[in-house]
């Protein structure tokens, strides 16, 4: 949704008044000051809402994001990234670029080359938090390494056209949905304390999967490919010797898994 320069202001108003009045609500009502403390957690809340509203449904600091490709030799590539409250999609992008992305409002992407080996770092800042959805779109002949931390933030990755080594996503709250790579071996850890962990493994994918779950946790096997093998083990029947293997830990303090 495009932005006029009014809705602009009239959004980053009713953000930083909303979340300004929210924080010093919740810390007077910590001090007891009940009455005023209330008053102004109501009142961000208020404003908050509004802005979720006039967002269409999604809060908006009312800056734009911004695109940024990355480009250079590399045979090799690791991303970095703590989106904190901001959602994030992982992709694939075209091999004339090692990657696109999308990202802020705040902050800027960081990516260098060294030694044919590119970095790329995508990195919120609790001061200056991000309400947005940032896009991450990488080379597939690039052998990527991912490393994703994320607080509210959901985060996505569709992992099936990229060629992979390590990947390690951990959310405290939001939900994980993966997509697993259809090429060569990888390695998968997946992590959640409270929110949803939902994992899709293509019918061309053998996969070896590995739980470590709270007592609060659920678990949901969609996939008839997918066998118990032991206690919180799963594997598809095909596993050794196949052309494309992922091999899966996923942990749940409280919430649910879903193998789909």
């Amino acid at each position: 949704m495009l932005l006029s320069g009014l809705q602009k202001r009239v959004m980053q108003f009713l953000w930083w008044g909303g979340l300004g009045l929210a924080i010093g609500g919740a810390l007077l009502l910590i001090l007891r000051y009940h009455l005023i403390g209330g008053a102004a957690l109501g009142a961000g809340l208020a404003g908050l809402g509004l802005n979720a509203l006039l967002g269409g449904g999604e809060l908006r600091t009312g800056y734009e994001i911004r695109p940024f490709t990355a480009r250079g030799m590399v045979v090799r590539g690791r991303l970095e990234s703590n989106s904190l409250l901001s959602d994030l999609s992982v992709g694939s992008c075209g091999v004339d670029r090692v990657a696109m992305v999308r990202f802020g409002p705040f902050g800027k992407p960081r990516f260098n080359v060294v030694d044919n080996v590119a970095h790329l770092r995508l990195r919120g800042s609790p001061l200056r938090p991000n309400v947005a959805s940032w896009e991450a779109n990488l080379a597939g002949n690039v052998l990527w390494d991912v490393e994703a931390r994320s607080w509210l933030g959901d985060l996505t990755f569709d992992l099936g056209d990229l060629r992979l080594d390590k990947v390690d996503i951990r959310s405290a709250l939001g939900t994980l949905t993966i997509s697993c790579p259809a090429h060569g071996y990888a390695r998968l850890h997946l992590k959640t304390r409270i929110g949803q962990v939902i994992l899709h493994v293509p019918p061309e994918v053998e996969a070896r999967v590995r739980l470590k779950r709270g007592w609060l946790s659920t678990l949901r096997v969609k996939n008839e490919r997918l066998l118990s093998a032991g206690k919180r083990r799963f594997s598809t029947p095909n596993f050794e010797g196949a052309a494309a293997q992922v091999e899966v830990t996923i942990e749940v303090g409280a919430g649910d898994v879903i193998l789909d």
